[in-house]
């Protein structure tokens, strides 16, 4: 008779059904944690970048933008008076320009309010919103600012032997390496008289001793007088402006390169679904017209609000904190601009940020919506951060 085997000790008898469900679920919970690990750490990761991102464009911004604050009114040994008096710094502008070319003028920093202001040539209009589509839409409560700053280039300084200022020429201790067209300002001996100008000669430039002032229409705006130096600020627009050859500049005078800087938020040229900060430098005349060369500084920018320190009382302190659109340009109110505050909103490159509720980013309000101001709201998924920085004119002094 047939006895059944019975199983050998230690003989395997194969793996149920349920055994390979429960393997099954514990293989998918733990490549689900691996998984869920590596889309963290990617989303970490992306944040680290984004936030770094902001940092980095924020910090430039704003030190490209206190340097340039710094500099502004910068006339050589000359101090722009915030206030007009006894010891006042006297400014004498022979370019025969309109009142309204705001790039050529003898004032250390201009101001313009988004969404009222009129922007000069040069500077992107901020009468629009940047969005995330990569265009700009009518949103008057957040129209970024734009700014002018003017001074003396210091790179280059050429010292006066002699004025003859019936014929308008200066003669110079070097060679003049400046050309017929450029604009030069002349600074007094005694650091008290300012003066801009036209170069209408000699066309040999930079081989020749002398500098040439001449009014008329060789150049292009040209000079409207002789004049550079006279005992009271002046310019072409003045009826009164001196004539022929005003007052001369003594030795130890001194020529330097004027200079002028703006600052917009524009479309970024290497994304244009972003935003970004721009720098216009005046580089010079062409047929009378100002020639400009942009760089784009700082990418994310999305907006810049500027206020700007009114010295009420010429001590030289800022009395109250004024939107661009409340400082009086025809009265020169400009020169009582002692500092500025600058608020930028930054904008990261993705969407990083975690969630889709509404945040409001309280920066100073657009002329005309003080009252009930609540900031500008953002519903999306973009990481923003807004920074400030107060910023003295270094070339400011009380009047």
């Amino acid at each position: 008779m047939n006895m059944p085997r019975l199983p050998r000790a230690g003989a395997q008898s194969g793996i149920s059904f349920v055994e390979v469900l429960v393997a099954m679920v514990i293989g998918v919970i733990i490549l689900g944690g691996v998984m869920q690990s590596v889309m963290t750490n990617q989303r970490n990761n992306a944040w680290s970048d984004d936030v770094a991102f902001v940092q980095e464009n924020a910090r430039y911004g704003l030190e490209m933008l206190a340097r340039d604050i710094r500099w502004s009114g910068y006339w050589g040994c000359a101090v722009n008076m915030s206030t007009a008096g006894a010891g006042a710094t006297t400014f004498a502008n022979a370019l025969d320009v309109p009142a309204d070319d705001d790039w050529l003028k003898l004032e250390g920093v201009q101001g313009y309010e988004g969404s009222v202001d009129t922007f000069p040539d040069g500077l992107l209009s901020g009468t629009t919103l940047w969005e995330n589509n990569g265009s700009f839409s009518g949103n008057t409560d957040f129209a970024p600012d734009a700014i002018i700053f003017r001074g003396a280039d210091d790179d280059m300084d050429l010292n006066v032997v002699s004025h003859a200022a019936t014929s308008a020429q200066f003669k110079l201790s070097r060679n003049n390496p400046l050309e017929v067209g450029d604009l030069a300002l002349v600074v007094s001996e005694d650091c008290k008289d300012v003066g801009l100008m036209q170069m209408t000669g000699p066309a040999s430039g930079g081989t020749n001793v002398t500098f040439v002032h001449n009014s008329g229409g060789s150049v292009s705006p040209g000079n409207c007088t002789k004049a550079v130096r006279w005992t009271e600020s002046f310019t072409c627009d003045d009826p009164n402006y001196p004539t022929p050859g005003g007052l001369p500049y003594g030795p130890g005078s001194f020529l330097m390169r004027f200079a002028a800087v703006g600052y917009y938020i524009g479309t970024s040229a290497s994304d244009n679904t972003q935003p970004a900060l721009y720098r216009v430098q005046f580089s010079g005349m062409d047929s009378g017209d100002v020639t400009m060369r942009t760089d784009e500084i700082a990418v994310g920018v999305e907006d810049m609000q500027l206020l700007y320190g009114f010295d009420a009382d010429a001590d030289g302190l800022a009395n109250a904190y004024l939107r661009a659109d409340e400082i009086d340009a025809a009265a020169g109110e400009w020169k009582q601009v002692v500092s500025v505050r600058v608020t930028l909103l930054m904008r990261g490159f993705g969407e990083t940020r975690e969630g889709n509720n509404e945040v409001r980013y309280i920066s100073y309000p657009y002329a005309g919506d003080d009252d009930g101001y609540t900031g500008q709201a953002f519903n999306d998924n973009i990481l923003r951060q807004q920074v400030s920085k107060t910023v003295r004119m270094r070339n400011i002094g009380a009047g």
